[in-house]
């Protein structure tokens, strides 16, 4: 058993010495030369600034207690697509007084007509607050609800 072992490590041992070593790196490569015109580029994306609530809508939003995140849904009611949306968003206690505010931007596809689920990272690092609406925690914790405004919003 052990002449058996002997024989299999020392056959091991003798094909890895004589083993061919492959290069895989490629020598002599050269750059392709692409040259782009830049009046020939066209930009297709427009920012409107003032948008209406008839055009594009932000509701149902969310943040249990213990999240990271924060998720709303944006409907898109514009005739193009909308790649990035700009929000104010302020944070209210249930005694009515703003306590934070924010401006977010969020890159995104929206396709006219439909709706899509965005998410921001929370503003609450600490993990204390949860949305007045989302399922009440057991925990100690501090309710809050928001007041969204879109800013504007970049069509493609």
């Amino acid at each position: 058993m052990k002449i058996r072992l002997i024989i299999i490590l020392a056959t091991l041992i003798a094909t890895s010495a004589s083993a061919k070593t492959v290069k895989t790196t490629r020598t002599n490569l050269k750059p392709k030369s692409e040259s782009v015109k830049l009046s020939t580029v066209k930009s297709d994306l427009t920012v409107v600034d003032s948008v209406s609530t008839d055009s594009v809508e932000v509701r149902g939003f969310d943040k249990p207690l213990y999240s990271v995140k924060e998720t709303f849904l944006v409907t898109n009611k514009l005739s193009r697509r909308i790649s990035s949306i700009t929000l104010t968003i302020n944070y209210i206690d249930i005694a009515d007084r703003v306590f934070n505010s924010r401006t977010v931007t969020v890159d995104c596809s929206i396709p006219s007509g439909t709706t899509r689920q965005l998410s921001i990272k929370s503003f609450d690092t600490q993990k204390s607050y949860y949305y007045i609406r989302s399922r009440r925690p057991r925990a100690q914790s501090t309710p809050f609800q928001v007041a969204i405004t879109v800013d504007s919003v970049t069509l493609k």
